[in-house]
């Protein structure tokens, strides 16, 4: 779908995000590092930051193939 273009949502980036944020918390009370987790967070914030907190969370995707631009 997003090699598509479409970023119709399915699940939202800020429900993502928090998610994220409790699984990097527990971890972390296990003494236990999820970096890939770290960064995706990372980029769920600024999404949300943008206002794109409803946008799915596939969107962080848009950054590298904007919306229309379908790859090939």
């Amino acid at each position: 779908m997003m090699i598509s273009g479409d970023f119709e949502p399915h699940f939202r980036s800020n429900t993502c995000s928090r998610t994220s944020r409790i699984g990097l918390k527990l971890a972390e009370s296990h003494l236990l590092s999820l970096p890939v987790t770290d960064v995706s967070g990372d980029m769920l914030l600024a999404e949300m930051k943008k206002g794109r907190g409803d946008a799915d969370y596939a969107s962080i995707a848009q950054r590298y193939f904007p919306v229309g631009q379908a790859v090939r």
